[in-house]
């Protein structure tokens, strides 16, 4: 199985999913757009990508969604790049469709299927996972650059899509056009034979939280509910496990 992404595999889970098929056998490579060194698991193979397809964001991204609706199309779009993205491209797409024949690909985040999707080898068995806010939010909030046009097409055309919740994809399916048939759910799980309920004889409320401190997972919204919950529950609190780029404004509306 071949791993794409924009970065290396930084997130627990992805890391954990790798480690897990290849200690069942399955033979991962992992190749990314940003640096690999010492990101790859010890037990997959790192793949050396040449460089980012999208040096030019906006150009390889509107290339990339004609060439997913138009295979044909590809050269005349990578011709409207500029020289050095179109020579960038074109050998990753060699290096890419050489690397993926007899291989499954993955696409960990939807937004690097929207990426390197067209540079995978047709006819490759695919598998994209959705996760969340790079369908519900990027969607709506890209839709002036072509993203949204873009990430239909991906999802669409990719024979397997993974969705963490019913929800994503429900949403999946009604805004894309995506064949229910071709998607499956697997809910992010815990494992209750390292974290389980530990009863600390006190009555307090909590609620706990997990994820990143950043505007996406929507923390200073849970702190406003927080808030008209203590008008009612006063000894409630909100405990949050993360780290991120917003920590110090949450830590300021949390005082």
């Amino acid at each position: 199985m071949l791993v794409v992404g924009p970065g290396p595999p930084e997130e627990t889970f992805v890391r954990q999913l790798l480690e897990g098929l290849a200690a069942r056998g399955t033979r991962v490579e992992v190749t990314a757009s940003r640096h690999l060194a010492g990101a790859v698991p010890a037990a997959c193979r790192a793949v050396p990508f040449v460089s980012p397809v999208y040096g030019h964001a906006r150009q390889a991204r509107n290339a990339t969604a004609v060439a997913v609706a138009d295979p044909p199309a590809v050269a005349a779009a990578l011709r409207a790049l500029p020289s050095a993205t179109r020579a960038r491209a074109a050998l990753n797409r060699h290096v890419l469709g050489a690397r993926t024949a007899g291989r499954v690909v993955y696409f960990p985040w939807v937004s690097a299927a929207v990426s390197f999707g067209p540079l995978v080898a047709p006819g490759t068995p695919t598998v994209v996972s959705c996760r969340g806010s790079q369908v519900l939010l990027s969607s709506e909030l890209a839709r002036g650059d072509g993203y949204g046009p873009a990430l239909g097409r991906a999802l669409r055309s990719a024979p397997l899509v993974h969705c963490v919740s019913d929800q994503l994809a429900g949403f999946v399916t009604d805004r894309f056009g995506v064949d229910a048939a071709r998607i499956r759910v697997t809910r992010p799980a815990v494992d209750t034979a390292r974290f389980r309920p530990v009863d600390t004889g006190r009555s307090q409320r909590v609620i706990g939280g997990v994820g990143r401190l950043t505007w996406v997972k929507g923390w200073s919204w849970a702190l406003e509910a927080l808030a008209v919950v203590r008008r009612s529950v006063p000894d409630a609190r909100l405990v949050v496990l993360g780290e991120g780029e917003d920590r110090q404004p949450h830590e300021f509306t949390a005082r």
